[in-house]
């Protein structure tokens, strides 16, 4: 049986209210790659910054703990602030004329998504971060302070630091704008409502989902 595919161009929620679908997709885009951006360019900062106190440590053979515990905490007022901005954001276009009292329900959608992901993503990238360090280490063991401190420094400077800078932007803003998307428009009970596959339309998506 071969696959139907969807004609539907605008949801009606009744009355005169309704989605043109492709106007509302081209906005969440751009909303989207808005996001990503500013949290690369968070992400970057916050790896450079991360890389050179490791180093300093490194240097002045101080212990790496603070620092680690410094970084995890700076990286969780990074990604909480940016998955409250993106769950408000994202939300509010779902109900598009937002009254007072719904104020509350972004506020209930950020938290749990908070306690379902936020902790598990600090300590993940963390983790990642030290086994960049260590692997740096291990690589420079027959060097001494300086040239060690300065391949530390390096990395975040590296292809791979600002690829991954713009995989973590990309994935945890698309999650966060997806799981506002479908708690708000799941909490206003609309009828025979369905999950639709939206490909990026770049050069990372497969032909398959174009």
């Amino acid at each position: 049986m071969e696959a139907k595919t969807s004609k539907i161009k605008q949801i009606n929620l009744g009355g005169s209210k309704r989605i043109n679908i492709r106007k509302e997709f081209a906005e969440q885009t751009r909303l989207r790659i808005s996001f990503e951006r500013k949290l690369r360019r968070q992400l970057n900062q916050y790896f450079k910054k991360f890389y050179d106190k490791i180093a300093e440590n490194f240097e002045n053979d101080e212990p790496f703990t603070q620092t680690v515990r410094d970084g995890q905490n700076r990286l969780d007022i990074i990604l909480k602030s940016h998955y409250r901005q993106v769950i408000y954001s994202f939300g509010e276009r779902q109900l598009k004329l937002l009254e007072k009292q719904e104020i509350d329900r972004f506020e209930t959608i950020y938290r749990d998504y908070v306690r379902r992901v936020g902790a598990e993503k600090v300590v993940g990238i963390t983790a990642t971060n030290m086994k960049i360090i260590q692997k740096v280490l291990k690589d420079n063991i027959d060097e001494g302070q300086a040239v060690t401190a300065k391949a530390i420094r390096k990395t975040s400077s590296q292809p791979y630091s600002k690829y991954r800078s713009a995989t973590i932007a990309r994935t945890e803003t698309h999650n966060a704008a997806s799981f506002a998307n479908n708690q708000t428009a799941t909490s206003m009970n609309i009828p025979d409502m369905q999950k639709r596959w939206v490909t990026t339309l770049d050069d990372r998506s497969r032909s398959a989902h174009l």
